[in-house]
């Protein structure tokens, strides 16, 4: 993610692991130890080793919790400005193809659930009242 750097030490898991492999093992001793854990070091490696083995060769995708992807879609609806939609793209980690759904999710919320339907007339059917 852009901004962001890999932790340093990689001191709980075997030379030449994987980056990734080793910021796990990191951030595990670390809460681990912050807990009073004793054996945060081994604690840490074991549970890095078994999600190695789940997890290998899968691409994990670690959500935003709403709270946080609705902040951050409210940013990104705040800093459009009409052209820069790239530079959104890069400054918050995230796809261009994410930008225009984040602008389009965020300016339908804005709008409330009475407002009129899109210029292309495309509105989600709603069942008659009373139902």
């Amino acid at each position: 993610m852009p901004g962001r750097e890999m932790g340093g030490s990689s001191r709980n898991i075997s030379p030449g692991c994987h980056p990734t492999t080793a910021e796990v093992a990191e951030i595990l001793h670390e809460e681990l130890a912050r807990r009073g854990i004793d054996r945060a070091a081994s604690i840490s490696r074991e549970i890095t080793e078994a999600m190695r083995r789940r997890f290998a060769g899968c691409a994990l995708y670690w959500p935003l919790s709403l709270p946080n992807r609705l902040a951050r879609d409210a940013k990104i609806f705040e800093e459009f400005n009409g052209c820069n939609q790239s530079m959104l793209a890069v400054q918050h980690g995230t796809t261009l193809k994410n930008i225009y759904a984040i602008l389009k999710r965020e300016s339908q919320r804005r709008a409330g659930p009475n407002s009129p339907p899109p210029p292309d007339g495309r509105r989600k059917p709603q069942p008659p009242e009373g139902w």
